[in-house]
């Protein structure tokens, strides 16, 4: 259900509730909710908090909790646990979430990795770039040339070609980090300025946050 909307599911079950102009907040909010058949925590395990806060939100009644919202926070057991390797229906619900979550308040991200690759004349790999564009820009998750065909403007051609790529999805600029010992020169030389750093990481070097704006 990436980007799908829960929210917008939720309301078009209960604009039923919604519509009513004689009814205030607090019928319209358990009306909604006995629509949905929830009778309180025990009653449907899996109409969760968020989608009962929602529920109120919808009922305009933001600043009022009703009785169903303050039972099931009292009744709410978390359990927070370090996780190695999470199952793969775990991670999609966690990344989903998050995805939905973005969506319904700043759109779409409309997200698309971006490959660049440069081959030699009998097409071995030499180089590549490897990016994501999303809400508008794009982002450079690593650049590498080889050593043997470094000092022939390779990289300078891969994050060109990437750049093209960018604009013709509509992004407004690219931003990439980058080692202290890797290449933030090499980015300078190219357009891009420096909007941040963290110091001693790794320990002796630092981490080098630089952006474009095309």
């Amino acid at each position: 259900m990436k980007n799908s909307g829960v929210g917008a599911w939720l309301r078009g079950r209960i604009q039923p509730c919604l519509s009513e102009p004689e009814w205030g907040a607090q019928a319209k909010r358990d009306s909604a909710l006995m629509l949905l058949g929830y009778s309180g925590p025990s009653g449907l395990p899996e109409l969760s908090l968020r989608s009962i806060l929602q529920i109120d939100r919808y009922c305009g009644s933001c600043d009022k909790k009703s009785d169903w919202t303050m039972e099931a926070k009292q009744t709410l057991t978390i359990q927070i646990e370090i996780e190695t390797a999470p199952d793969k229906d775990v991670q999609r619900l966690i990344d989903e979430g998050l995805d939905i979550f973005n969506a319904e308040r700043a759109g779409p991200d409309n997200a698309e990795d971006l490959w660049v690759i440069a081959r030699g004349s009998d097409g071995s790999v030499c180089g590549g770039l490897k990016g994501r564009t999303f809400y508008a820009w794009l982002f450079i998750d690593w650049l590498w040339v080889s050593s043997s065909a470094r000092g022939h403007g390779i990289g300078r051609h891969l994050i060109t070609k990437a750049e093209d790529a960018a604009r013709q999805r509509g992004c407004l600029g690219a931003y990439v980090d980058t080692f202290s010992f890797q290449a933030p020169d090499f980015y300078r030389q190219n357009g891009y300025e420096e909007f941040g750093r963290i110091e001693g990481l790794p320990p002796g070097h630092a981490c080098i946050w630089l952006k474009k704006t095309f």
